[in-house]
Formats: C-alpha cells, sequence, structure tokens
C-alpha cells in the first residue's frame, strides 16, 4: 500500500469502506501483474525451446533425406525427445499461467468497475471533495490503475 493513501486513511480523510477497496483493487492488480510477468517468461522460454528443436530437426544431415521425417525416425533420436520433453511441459505450464492470468484479469477489471459504477456512493461520505481526484491520481502514477473512465 502506497504511504500517501495509509497516510490519508490514519489521517481519517479516507474513509475505511474506500481504503480497503483501494487496498483490495491493488493487491488485484499486483496479482495480475505477477501472472502476467511468469507468462512472458514462461512464453519466451517455450518459444526457445521450439526454435530449437526446429533448428535441430531442420540442420541435421540425418533429416534431410526423404523419410527422415516420418514419426519412427523421429522418436527413435534421442536428442529429439530431449527437445520435445521440455516443451510439453513448458507448453502445459503455459496454459495454466494463461488460465490463471485470465481469470486474475477478470477479477481485477471486476472490481475496477464496480468502483468507478458506483464512485458516487463511495466518495459522498468524504468532507474534502478533491480526496477523489487525489486518490485516483495517486493509483494511476503509482500502480497505473485508472479509474476515471471504463
Amino acid at each position: 500500500m502506497d504511504a500517501k493513501l495509509l497516510k490519508l486513511y490514519e489521517e481519517e480523510r479516507l474513509s475505511n469502506i474506500a481504503f480497503k477497496l483501494m487496498a483490495k483493487l491493488i493487491e488485484r492488480k499486483q496479482m495480475k501483474d505477477r501472472y502476467k510477468l511468469a507468462l512472458y517468461i514462461v512464453s519466451i522460454a517455450l518459444l526457445m525451446v521450439m526454435g530449437l528443436l526446429l533448428y535441430y530437426l531442420f540442420n541435421e544431415p540425418i533429416y534431410q533425406t526423404e523419410d527422415a521425417l516420418s514419426l519412427q525416425m523421429l522418436l527413435q533420436n534421442t536428442a529429439i525427445k530431449h527437445f520435445l520433453f521440455p516443451d510439453l511441459i513448458l507448453f502445459v505450464i503455459w496454459r495454466f499461467l494463461s488460465r490463471q492470468y485470465n481469470e486474475k484479469d477478470k477479477d481485477y477489471e471486476k472490481l475496477r468497475l464496480q468502483l468507478i459504477d458506483r464512485a458516487n456512493d463511495l466518495w459522498k461520505h468524504h468532507i474534502e471533495r478533491d480526496i477523489q481526484g487525489e486518490v485516483y491520481e495517486q493509483l494511476k502514477e503509482i500502480y497505473d490503475i485508472n479509474l476515471f473512465y471504463k
């Protein structure tokens, strides 16, 4: 949690419910970003291993004959198996991370849209009307969370 938002809460310029909702939104955004980074890293690794596999397949003189790309020939080569196994593992991990990222993104967007829709109810109890803009600016600047528009 940002020190400025915490300070606003401690000075009682920010209501308890608004503070908790902002904290929950920040938490969901950070979780989404972590899954996005992990998905990016696994995607790069998967592409690299697939590239190595393709390079090995088409650069070896053994595989430049007519029947070289038959399934039996491919399965007899241990080097192919060593590339294929990490490919399969990385693909399974990539699919898992992709689904988790989509789930976290939906949760984050759902809460963000609820906060935008209920902004009037959330901020009507605050005496200072400029506090809403101040908090939104902090969220946009520090966490890249846009609560100004859907």
